[in-house]
């Protein structure tokens, strides 16, 4: 592949961010092309986007290059890329603990202090509203006053989150970029919950019509409480880890070390992320006690309905049981009065017609027929 010649991506980015802020300055490093699709970054000099998805910025934050000025780097690896990790847990001082958590499939959100470095693990989320099944999937990151490092497979937005960071216009650090990470993570998990609350609201509006829920509609609220119990799963953790991090960033001890690694100019951020996690998990609880609710209003009106049904069967099986009883008493072979007379079978049958007449307008006054 040609050097100069840009990928698509590469393209497709540096034409985004100059309908934003105008195309980057030009600088004396070479201008890589990825040449890795596993691979995605940004280098910032001096505030400013100076590479756009350059395969070097890896290959310098590995060897701990010399960078010119201010520089702020963000490189993003897919989970498959062992080599490339391995070499980041050493440039970082990470142990092995740290890497098993790096990697893990489905570890349980939350932040680890290294000797140089932050560690967070959190949870990206996906619903897929036509089946009612939400699927999570691992995001790692490693953060350094400079630095960060994202890992994630290919669930991951990557094309939203390098748009996110191609628009700040604030003061740069490692931080911050944490910051639009988590922002990202916790918008997905609102838009997750305002989806799951239009899906419950149609359910509820069909449980009060004429018609039962259908057996796909009742498959789907199964699902959806399934779904439920996962967001409530990965938001209760969620909710320590921005905590935490809007703690620490407020906090100004010199002795706690994840307030050190958090500037104070992110406190702002990392509280609004703290205030939306707890707003969506309220939310998600509220969901659960609705769907707890219309699962029960859905049971009692198809056991009301099975009740009308059942004393309609009962009222009219009574309505027939009387002239079967008459005709059968008639058809004795022992004499009766009126027995083999055309007055006796007058008489029967007005019987009849009476007994079941006033059945009837009994049961109408109780609401059986």
């Amino acid at each position: 592949m040609d050097r100069n010649t840009q990928t698509p991506a590469a393209q497709s980015s540096v034409t985004h961010h100059a309908g934003i802020t105008g195309a980057p300055p030009q600088s004396t490093r070479p201008r890589h092309v990825i040449e890795n699709d596993a691979v995605s970054s940004i280098r910032w000099v001096n505030q400013r986007i100076e590479t756009f998805f350059s395969g070097d910025i890896l290959a310098d934050l590995l060897s701990d290059a010399p960078e010119p000025g201010d520089t702020i780097r963000w490189v993003h690896l897919l989970r498959a890329c062992a080599a490339e990790i391995d070499q980041l847990a050493t440039r970082f001082s990470l142990d092995g603990a740290a890497v098993e958590d790096l990697l893990a499939e489905h570890e349980r959100p939350k932040y680890d202090l290294g000797i140089q470095s932050l560690l967070i693990i959190t949870r990206g989320a996906h619903f897929d509203s036509d089946s009612g099944d939400v699927s999570t999937y691992p995001i790692s990151a490693i953060m350094t006053p400079t630095v960060l490092v994202t890992i994630a497979d290919d669930h991951f937005p990557l094309a939203a989150f390098s748009a996110r960071l191609q628009k700040l216009d604030r003061k740069l650090s490692g931080a911050a970029l944490l910051h639009q990470l988590m922002d990202l993570v916790v918008d997905d998990y609102s838009q997750i919950f305002f989806d799951l609350a239009d899906t419950i609201d149609n359910l509820s509006e069909r449980t009060f019509q004429d018609t039962p829920l259908t057996r796909d509609e009742q498959i789907m609220t199964f699902h959806l409480r399934r779904t439920l119990t996962a967001m409530r799963r990965v938001l209760g953790p969620t909710m320590d880890l921005a905590s935490s991090l809007a703690l620490a960033s407020k906090s100004k001890s010199a002795d706690d070390a994840l307030a050190l690694m958090l500037p104070p100019d992110t406190a702002r951020g990392f509280a609004d992320v703290s205030e939306h996690v707890a707003h969506t998990s309220d939310g998600i609880n509220g969901l659960r006690e609705v769907m707890g609710s219309l699962v029960e209003t859905n049971l009692s009106l198809a056991d009301f309905a099975l009740n009308t049904v059942m004393k309609k069967l009962a009222g009219w099986a009574a309505l027939i049981a009387v002239p079967t009883l008459i005709t059968g008493f008639m058809g004795m072979n022992v004499p009766y009065p009126g027995f083999g007379t055309t007055t006796g079978f007058i008489v029967a049958g007005f019987v009849m017609v009476g007994a079941v007449g006033v059945l009837y307008s009994a049961f109408r006054r109780k609401g059986w027929l």
